[in-house]
């Protein structure tokens, strides 16, 4: 499976398979090396509150989502709601890739 597909204009439509977007980002953030310290992550795994992210995490992540994703985080979008969570996170990027 290719990691740097991108979404097609002409279909409007992302094609990523359910559970890609959450296995790319969950894929990133097991690499940083805050996430030897917290355990298992997961959908409900608090990303700024457990110090999983810090100011500069958020900026790496948020280039892995315009590369890999092929999608625009906005500055709209830098709110605590959005990154609270793995499952938060992953719900902003996939109406990013599902948006007209």
């Amino acid at each position: 499976m290719t990691l740097a597909r991108r979404r097609t204009e002409s279909s409007g439509s992302a094609p990523w398979a359910a559970g890609d977007v959450e296995a790319e980002i969950l894929a990133f953030l097991q690499a940083l090396p805050s996430a030897a310290t917290l355990g298992p992550l997961g959908r409900s795994t608090r990303l700024l509150d457990s110090g999983l992210l810090d100011s500069l995490g958020v900026l790496e992540l948020t280039e892995m989502l315009t590369g890999r994703f092929a999608v625009e985080i906005s500055d709209e979008d830098f709110t605590t709601a959005n990154f609270a969570t793995l499952g938060d996170l992953v719900a902003l990027v996939e109406r990013k890739l599902t948006a007209p």
